[in-house]
C-alpha cells in the first residue's frame, strides 16, 4: 500500500477554506517553510516577530476557521504551545469561544496536575 504525497493530503484541507482563509493558509504555509530553511539567526527573529498580523485578518473574516486552527503545525501534531499558537496569532482571530477554549484547554494540559 502505498502512502499519499503531502500534495494529496492536503487537497481536502484547501478545498474546505475559503478565499480569506486561503490567504491566510499560504501565508502560515510559507513562514512555516521560511522556519525550517533560514539560518538560525533569522529563524529566532522570525520566530519572535511570528506572522505578520496583516494576515490575521484574513483569518478573522474566514468562514473556516476551524480548518485554519487545524492546519497549523502544533495542532497537526498533537501538541500546541502557546508560542506557537501565538506566532500565527490565533487570540486574535479565533472568533468561536468553543474553539477558543479547547484550544486553551490542549495548551495549558501539559501544566495540569491531578
Amino acid at each position: 500500500m502505498t502512502q499519499p504525497s503531502s500534495a494529496q493530503t492536503n487537497a481536502p484541507v484547501a478545498e474546505a477554506i475559503d478565499d480569506c482563509g486561503l490567504r491566510f493558509l499560504l501565508a502560515s504555509r510559507h513562514h512555516v517553510y521560511l522556519l525550517n530553511t533560514l539560518p538560525l539567526r533569522q529563524r529566532a527573529q522570525m520566530q519572535q516577530l511570528g506572522l505578520s498580523p496583516a494576515y490575521y485578518v484574513w483569518a478573522f473574516h474566514s468562514e473556516s476557521q476551524d480548518e485554519l486552527l487545524n492546519s497549523l503545525p502544533c495542532m497537526q501534531k498533537g501538541a500546541p504551545m502557546w508560542a506557537e499558537m501565538r506566532q500565527f496569532g490565533v487570540g486574535w482571530w479565533l472568533r468561536n469561544i468553543n474553539s477558543l477554549q479547547r484550544c486553551a484547554e490542549k495548551v495549558g494540559r501539559p501544566f495540569h496536575r491531578c
